[in-house]
């Protein structure tokens, strides 16, 4: 990997945590417009104008970083380069010789993949993207569920609140992985390599929302009788408030990281020492 592909998905990480944080006023202007609370109360169910604001808000963040900073092998059904490449799980150089980066998919993975037509694989692709979305609705519904989640009461609440996680989980992966291969990498995630940078943000974004989520159920069961303990209130908020903390951290590091220099500079320009000739 190049250091100009690097540097191309650093700045991909940070346009996204700042597109984050910028539609973090509109969200929260969403929640109290739609009164959730009031909402899931009376008529057991999310309001579906913040759900549509969220989804719409991932797909065209993701839409612009890819546009901004673009990558040619998004939809590519035969490249492995996109995000990390084959290193990613392992530290083999990725050749077809190496056992190190054979493990990586042993069940998927093909030496010679069936030779098709560019505009057919990137639909193929595409469709591959939408089912791995779809299996990423109904794996974290039945997640939810074994956590103890309603089964048939509520259970609607239960589908919408999967359909918003996901949203924050699967969208931010397209940014390092294929869409038609995400579930596939989460399987290995354990493996993922923590040399390099880009991954571990990518990891603890994800663990991040998913912890955020089960720290917001410890109220749910305490006896304080407030309308926002009602499932999933306490999730959805704990979680939101998680990524926007994350997506915080991680914005401010990134700019350090990659225009702190010249801010520095700017900002306090250093004093030129005057030579006095006597």
């Amino acid at each position: 990997m190049s250091d100009q592909d690097e540097k191309q998905r650093i700045h991909r990480q940070f346009l996204y945590s700042g597109l984050f944080l910028l539609s973090t006023p509109f969200l929260y202007i969403s929640f109290t417009l739609t009164d959730p609370i009031g909402l899931v109360g009376e008529k057991q169910e999310l309001p579906s104008e913040t759900i549509l604001y969220i989804a719409l808000g991932e797909f065209f963040k993701i839409l612009l970083v890819l546009w901004l900073y673009p990558t040619k092998d998004l939809l590519n059904p035969y490249s492995e380069t996109f995000g990390t490449g084959l290193t990613v799980l392992g530290t083999g150089s990725g050749e077809p010789g190496d056992n190190q980066s054979l493990f990586r998919l042993p069940l998927l993975r093909k030496e010679k993949p069936l030779i098709v037509s560019s505009l057919a694989g990137q639909f193929l692709e595409v469709l591959k993207g939408i089912c791995h979305f779809v299996l990423s609705l109904l794996l974290c519904h039945a997640i939810l569920v074994l956590f103890g989640a309603p089964v048939i009461q509520d259970w609607l609440l239960t589908l919408q609140f999967s359909f918003i996680l996901v949203c924050w989980l699967f969208f931010p992966l397209c940014l390092v992985f294929r869409p038609a291969s995400i579930l596939t990498e989460l399987f290995y995630i354990s493996l993922w390599d923590y040399q390099c940078n880009l991954l571990v943000v990518t990891k603890w974004r994800f663990l991040t929302a998913c912890i955020g989520t089960w720290m917001g159920a410890i109220a749910m069961p305490l006896d304080w009788d407030r309308p926002w303990q009602k499932w999933p209130l306490p999730c959805l908020f704990s979680a939101t408030a998680a990524l926007v903390i994350f997506n915080f951290i991680i914005f401010f590091q990134l700019l350090n990281s990659l225009y702190g220099n010249r801010l520095r500079k700017t900002l306090f320009p250093k004093k030129i020492n005057k030579v006095k000739f006597f």
